[in-house]
């Protein structure tokens, strides 16, 4: 990193790209004047706010009307930073692109991505991120299967005490051709088998298993299996839990998972203790432990498999839809909220879900586009104030597009949307949206609790912003 700009670690999915390129950051001699930035793009699925994504990230909060790209290649164009883009196979195109602008841009910037597949740029320098070496007792592999055992259950420790049972574990290590993830969802069983019993069911599954898919590369057949083994493994709920978590992309917390998860033989009260149960199998990583406000998330190769199942139970819109109106709520919530005493607390929650939030959104924008522009309107003060003005006003404006022009929510999203171009400095788009606004609220039952000048005086009286104007 010190010799190219553009560097990309690809590999096949669990391989540990994304804990590579963390460990090569963290490095003291990988500082930068200007910092290292890491931009999570796993739960991004549009592609049209990856920039946005990436302004966010480096703390860039652009209120001019101008580009987005234009402004950040103009922000990055004399700073020398590192900026790491972390899974990127499904936005290839766009970070190709984007990269591309900005590195002529920026003479002092180095790109590090993580990505299944390389972007193809003339100057990028390809790393293929290998499995761990597997062979004899002091491998890499064996190393790592170890300690995840050990975090399973202490009475590991006597089986790698054992020269022969050593053996054993070598060869389900060469099984798992190596492969980090793999070792880690085999190491976690050990807590309810021995390693016998391990090898010798792993050895009937994974006969039944790869015959299945023998067109795939090893390495990507090998971690399918896995996985597929790890889900066979899984008591039936937990499996079923498995599936409808898929629908979040990035970290959820418990209450989410209730509610949108619950159904069927997995009530409420439930969902809590099979989610440690996936946990404990290392399906489910535990993302910020803090008591009740503990968060989750998925890797993208679990994600993956548990979408596959969600299809296979015909629950993909139910619950789909269960996750949109869940976040939807939570906007609504935030609305009421925003301009109480709890303002940075629901600042900082807000901030917590945006991943789930722009996931909302985008289902709802086709499946239900009035409650894409009620939802889109709520969040107006965090389009606002906390920085997404330009994502705020897509959003508002692809909503505007698409829901019927009348009553209070579509007034709501004129207003927040005249707000977004006030705040740009696009002054008459302001204009003619503050007119507009004002003629439909004097159509409204209640013209004063729907054009929500009342929550503008509100803003207005304990902002310090004031230059922005009534």
């Amino acid at each position: 990193m010190r010799e190219r700009r553009l560097i990309t670690l690809t590999g096949v999915g669990g391989v540990g790209k994304s804990r590579l390129a963390l460990r090569a950051v963290a490095d003291a001699r990988q500082a930068r004047p200007d910092g290292v930035w890491w931009v999570e793009l796993s739960p991004l699925r549009d592609p049209g706010l990856l920039t946005a994504t990436v302004a966010h990230a480096v703390g860039l909060a652009d209120h001019s009307p101008r580009p987005l790209d234009e402004e950040l290649c103009a922000w990055m164009a004399d700073k020398k930073l590192l900026l790491v883009l972390d899974t990127c196979e499904h936005l290839v195109a766009e970070c190709r692109h984007l990269v591309g602008e900005l590195l002529q841009s920026s003479p002092g910037l180095t790109v590090l991505i993580t990505s299944r597949e390389p972007l193809g740029c003339a100057v990028e320098q390809v790393v293929d991120v290998r499995p761990l070496p597997c062979e004899g007792p002091d491998s890499d592999a064996l190393a790592l299967f170890r300690a995840r055992a050990l975090a399973a259950t202490p009475q590991a420790a006597a089986v790698f005490a054992d020269p022969g049972r050593t053996a054993v574990a070598v060869e389900v290590c060469r099984r798992l051709d190596g492969i980090p993830l793999a070792l880690e969802l085999a190491g976690a069983r050990l807590r309810l088998w021995t390693l016998e019993q391990m090898a010798e069911r792993m050895g009937e599954r994974f006969a039944v298993l790869s015959d299945a898919r023998a067109a795939l590369p090893r390495r990507h057949q090998t971690m399918r299996t896995t996985i597929g083994w790890s889900h066979e493994l899984c008591e039936p709920l937990e499996r079923l839990l498995w599936a409808r978590l898929s629908v979040f992309t990035g970290d959820f917390d418990i209450a989410a998972a209730r509610a949108v998860c619950a159904g069927g033989p997995l009530s409420a009260a439930r969902v809590e203790r099979v989610l440690a149960g996936l946990a404990a199998k290392s399906v489910v990583l535990r993302t910020d432990e803090r008591g009740a406000d503990t968060r989750y998330r998925l890797l993208d190769t679990i994600r993956e498999y548990g979408q596959d199942w969600l299809g296979e139970l015909g629950e993909v819109q139910i619950v789909t839809d269960r996750h949109a109106h869940w976040y939807a709520a939570l906007a609504q919530a935030a609305d009421r909220g925003w301009m109480g005493p709890g303002q940075v607390d629901w600042y900082r929650r807000i901030t917590a879900e945006h991943a789930q939030l722009r996931t909302a959104l985008e289902h709802l924008l086709t499946a239900d586009p009035t409650a894409a522009m009620e939802m889109a309107g709520a969040l107006w003060f965090y389009w606002f104030a906390c920085g997404h003005g330009h994502e705020g006003r897509a959003f508002l404006e692809r909503a505007l597009r698409a829901a019927p022009r009348t009553g209070a929510a579509h007034n709501q999203a004129l207003w927040a949307l005249g707000l977004t171009a006030l705040q740009q400095g696009d002054m008459d788009r302001a204009q003619r949206l503050a007119e507009e606004c004002t003629r439909d609220a004097a159509r409204l039952a209640d013209p004063s609790g729907s054009c929500a000048r009342p929550t503008w005086n509100r803003c207005r009286s304990s902002c310090p912003a004031t230059r922005c104007g009534p």
